[in-house]
Formats: C-alpha cells, sequence, structure tokens
C-alpha cells in the first residue's frame, strides 16, 4: 500500500540529507585551515543545535504516533468488544426465540394430540354403539322368530287335537252307531225268527187242523189223498218257512259282518288319520327344533360377530392412539447456553526512548561525525514511527487498497 505523501517527503529528505552532511564530514576531514574549522565548528553548533531540536520533535511526534496508535487500538478493541457483545446478545435472542417457537409447536402438537385422541374415543363409543345396537335388533330378532315359531308349533299342536279329537269322535261315533246297527240287525232277525216261528206254528196247526177235517169226512182212499195234500201243502209251507229262517240267518249274519267291517274301517281310517295327525306333528317338532337350532347358531354367530366387532373397534382406537402418539413432537430443549465473547486482550505498546542530548561539538574537534550520528539515530526513530503508523492505520481502515 503507497504510504501518504508527507511521510515520502521525510524520507527523501533524510536522504538528501545524509548525502550533504557526508560530503560536509569529508569536507572538515579534509580541511585543516583555521577558518574551515570555525566554520565547521559553527556549523557544527548549529547542527547540534538543530539535531537535539530535531531529535525532540521527532521523539514528540514519535510519542504521539505511540498514543495515537495506542488509543486506535483501544478503539478497535472496545468496538470489538462491542460487536463481540452484540453478537452474543443476538444469537442469544436467537435461541430463546427458536426455543419459544419450539415450545409453541410442541403445545400446539399435544393439543392436536389430545384432540385426536378425543376424537378417536367419541369415534370408537359411536362405534361399539352401533355395534352393540345392531347386535341388540339380532337378539330382538331372534327372540320374535322364536316366538313365531312357538306360536307356529302351538297352532299345529292344537290344530291336530282338535283334529285328532274330530277323528276320534268319528271313531267313536263308527262303534256306537256299529253297535246300534248290529242290534237292529239282531233284533230285525229275532223279529223274523219270532214271525218265522209263528208261522210254523200256525202252519203245524193248519195242518193238524186241515188233517183232522179231512180224516173227519170220512175214510178210504180219498180221504188218505186229502190228508197227503194237506200234509204236504203244510210241509212245503214249513219248507218256505226254514228257507225264510235261514235266508234272514244269512242276511243277518252278512249285515253283522258289514257292519262289523264298516266300523272296522271307519276305526282303520281314522287311527291312519290320527297316525298322520302324528306324523305332522312329528314332523313340526322336526321343523321347529331345526329352526330353533338355525336360530341358536344364528345368535351364536351374531355373538361372534359382536365380540369381534368390539375387539376391531378397541384395536383400532389402539391403532389411531398409537399412530398420534408417533406424530407427536418431541418435548424441546434450551440448547446449550451461548459462550460469552472471550475479552480481547489489550495490546502492549512500547513508548519511544526519550532521546539523549549528545555532547556538544568542541572547536576544533572532528564532530561532525558525532551529530551525524545522533541525526541519523533520530532519523531511524522517525522511520520506525512512520512505519507503526502506516501499521495503526492500516488496521483501523484508514488506507484502503
Amino acid at each position: 500500500m503507497p504510504l501518504p505523501a508527507w511521510i515520502a517527503g521525510v524520507s527523501a529528505a533524510a536522504s538528501i540529507g545524509s548525502s550533504i552532511f557526508g560530503a560536509v564530514g569529508a569536507s572538515q576531514s579534509n580541511s585543516k585551515a583555521n577558518k574551515a574549522a570555525e566554520e565547521q565548528f559553527k556549523q557544527a553548533e548549529e547542527l547540534y543545535e538543530y539535531d537535539w531540536e530535531s531529535s525532540l520533535r521527532k521523539y514528540e511526534y514519535a510519542k504521539a504516533a505511540v498514543d495515537l496508535e495506542r488509543q486506535t487500538s483501544e478503539n478497535i478493541r472496545t468496538y470489538k468488544t462491542e460487536l463481540a457483545k452484540k453478537a452474543w446478545e443476538h444469537q442469544n435472542q436467537i435461541r430463546e426465540f427458536d426455543y419459544v417457537n419450539k415450545v409453541k409447536q410442541f403445545n400446539r402438537a399435544e393439543e392436536q394430540f389430545e384432540d385426536q385422541r378425543a376424537i378417536n374415543t367419541v369415534s370408537s363409543i359411536l362405534a361399539q354403539e352401533e355395534s352393540t345396537r345392531s347386535f341388540n335388533e339380532a337378539q330382538i330378532a331372534n327372540m320374535f322368530q322364536k316366538e313365531d315359531l312357538a306360536r307356529d308349533l302351538s297352532k299345529a299342536l292344537n290344530t291336530s287335537a282338535f283334529a285328532k279329537a274330530e277323528i276320534q269322535l268319528q271313531r267313536n261315533t263308527a262303534m256306537s252307531t256299529a253297535s246300534t246297527k248290529r242290534r237292529q240287525n239282531e233284533f230285525e232277525y229275532q223279529t223274523k225268527s219270532i214271525e218265522s216261528a209263528f208261522k210254523s206254528q200256525e202252519n203245524t196247526v193248519a195242518a193238524l187242523m186241515s188233517s183232522g177235517a179231512a180224516r173227519s169226512r170220512g175214510t178210504g182212499r180219498s180221504a188218505g189223498k186229502a190228508v197227503q195234500s194237506v200234509l204236504a201243502l203244510a210241509g212245503r209251507q214249513q219248507a218256505q218257512i226254514i228257507q225264510n229262517m235261514s235266508s234272514a240267518e244269512q242276511q243277518y249274519k252278512i249285515q253283522a259282518t258289514s257292519i262289523d267291517q264298516a266300523m272296522v274301517n271307519t276305526i282303520n281310517n281314522a287311527d291312519l288319520q290320527i297316525a298322520q295327525q302324528d306324523n305332522n306333528i312329528d314332523y313340526k317338532r322336526q321343523e321347529h327344533n331345526q329352526r330353533l337350532r338355525e336360530l341358536k347358531a344364528s345368535m351364536d354367530s351374531a355373538k361372534a360377530s359382536f365380540s369381534s366387532n368390539m375387539m376391531k373397534i378397541d384395536r383400532d382406537k389402539q391403532a389411531a392412539d398409537m399412530q398420534a402418539h408417533y406424530k407427536r413432537m418431541l418435548e424441546p430443549s434450551l440448547g446449550p447456553e451461548i459462550p460469552k465473547p472471550i475479552e480481547l486482550p489489550r495490546s502492549i505498546f512500547l513508548d519511544p526512548l526519550k532521546p539523549v542530548k549528545p555532547p556538544a561539538p568542541r572547536k576544533y574537534a572532528p564532530q561532525t561525525q558525532s551529530a551525524w550520528t545522533t541525526f541519523a539515530n533520530a532519523a531511524a526513530g522517525v522511520g520506525n514511527a512512520v512505519g507503526t503508523i502506516g501499521e495503526v492505520g492500516q488496521m483501523a481502515g484508514w488506507f484502503k487498497r
């Protein structure tokens, strides 16, 4: 970076002075004249005073430069310390701001978690109530179907009982009617038998009377024929009566057999009808029992389905709660504290040495070299001060590249 113009001028002046003083020193060393010595002494005194004043001025300048550098370093230290403090405070604010936002997000997530659990609970209760209602409806329907089956069986039993009573009545009626017909048939046969007996007796009496009348009218052949004719007529009539009795007995037996057969047929038919009614009732009972087993199996299936639905509802609720739980955020924690900025060390500056006044020039003594050395030292101090000022200015940003 180029130095300021005034620093470059000082360096050029120092270079020119070095050349001049070298020439003067050479001139003094070569001159042996008194006049030259006087002039040299006078000039040495002037240079002595000038060098001393210049050394004091350069010392004050170097001291001011060091003070300026010290103040600049302190300003930079104060600035950097304040900047680090502001950055530390800003980072703490960001840290706390992030933590507050994370806490808000966590609280919001917890509210959503509780709301989701509440929704899951309500949904589970509604599903359980619906499943319970369906199961109760199935139980009610099953109970009504059982009542219908019991009523149908009772109706069939009553109908069969009435039918069997009617059939039994017909059976008893048939037996009673057959008994009456048998007595009537027997009465008719007995009546015919009595009538035939009276007719046979009448016929015998008539034959005796006719035979006696024929014998009373005379004897002989004609009377015998008359008696034979009467007896023959009586015999035929008696044979007719016997034949009628035989026919009546035969008719009585046939009629009795017919009555018994009709009664047996009616009884058999009644027994068949009763057996059919019993068979129908047995079939109805079997059908009733089968329907009861079907209803029981249906009810058992409904119970198993109800239990499975309740378990599924609980499982779905647990799964929904678990899913909501896994979506929960971890509880935020405040991160580690940001360390405070380390205090910057203070720069240490070495104050320039106070100039020491050199021995005064002596007349006729070669003192020019000593004066030159004093001035050269002062010039070197100025150079160091100039370099220090340049470094400080570069640190402070005085000089731009």
